[in-house]
């Protein structure tokens, strides 16, 4: 881990699936151990934190069945405070709206 708390190694892997799209042989190698990897404890939390902003990544990696582990990185409305709350409209905002059927 470097001082970030960043893992090094997965850091390297996903560092090599973004600048080598042309070595399929490489790609499909990495992706097999980084799905290895999101099966320890902690490390499907690990390995999409990194890939938050790489999408791409992402979906390559783990495809459709990362969103239902993913939705668990949401926050929960209720664990909000109210003052957090997403829903909250002020006056101003609901006034520039539209209503949708």
């Amino acid at each position: 881990m470097d001082e970030d708390g960043v893992s090094i190694i997965i850091a390297a892997m996903i560092k090599r699936l973004e600048d080598n799209p042309d070595l399929p042989d490489l790609r499909k190698n990495l992706i097999v151990a980084l799905t290895n990897i999101a099966e320890l404890p902690d490390g499907f939390q690990t390995i999409t934190w990194q890939l938050v902003t790489k999408i791409d990544i992402l979906d390559e990696v783990f495809g459709p069945s990362a969103v239902k582990p993913l939705h668990n990185f949401l926050p929960k409305l209720s664990e909000l405070e109210e003052d957090e709350q997403l829903l909250q409209v002020d006056s101003t905002e609901a006034a520039e709206s539209c209503q949708v059927i």
